[in-house]
C-alpha cells in the first residue's frame, strides 16, 4: 500500500482544547457547534470513540466507535462502527481515506470486524469505496442508505 502518512493525530481529552476539528463545522459564527462537537468527543472518548484527523486545516479524518457506543442507528455487538469517514478537497486521491480506513480496520482488536452507513447521499462515504476494501453490501434502503 505504500507509506503511511506521518501527519495523522488522534484527538484526545488531553488535546482537544488546542486542536482544529475537521468537521463540517467550521467558523467562528459556529463556535457554539464547534465547543458541542468537542463535548460529545470527550464524552465518546471514555466509551472508546476515535477521532482521527490530518494534521492540516482540512476536512480529512475518520471517527468510529465501538457499536455499544456508536450514535448510529445500528446494532452491531462487538462491531465497530464508523460515524464518518471524509476526505474533501484537495486532499481527495491521496489514498488518506484508505490509511484512515486502515487504521480503523488495524484497531478491531478482539471485535468481530466494522460496519458503516454508507451510500449514495452527499454526507455519506460512497458505498463503492468500502467495497473495494472487502467490505460486503449487508443491506440497502431505497432512500440511499447502504449498511456495509
Amino acid at each position: 500500500m505504500g507509506e503511511r502518512n506521518s501527519g495523522f493525530l488522534n484527538l484526545t481529552t488531553t488535546n482537544i482544547g488546542c486542536e482544529h476539528i475537521c468537521c463540517a463545522i467550521m467558523g467562528q459564527q459556529f463556535q457554539e457547534g464547534i465547543d458541542r462537537k468537542k463535548a460529545f468527543l470527550i464524552r465518546g472518548f471514555e466509551q472508546g470513540l476515535v477521532f482521527r484527523e490530518l494534521n492540516v486545516r482540512g476536512k480529512v479524518f475518520i471517527e468510529y466507535a465501538p457499536a455499544e457506543a456508536a450514535w448510529r442507528p445500528v446494532i452491531a455487538p462487538a462491531y465497530l462502527v464508523i460515524h464518518c469517514l471524509w476526505v474533501a478537497g484537495r486532499y481527495k486521491g491521496r489514498n488518506l481515506g484508505s490509511e484512515l480506513l486502515e487504521y480503523c480496520l488495524d484497531d478491531v482488536g478482539e471485535r468481530h470486524g466494522v460496519v458503516a452507513v454508507s451510500g449514495r447521499r452527499p454526507f455519506l462515504t460512497d458505498t463503492r469505496f468500502y467495497l473495494r476494501h472487502g467490505f460486503e453490501l449487508v443491506d440497502r434502503t431505497d432512500t440511499g442508505f447502504d449498511l456495509v
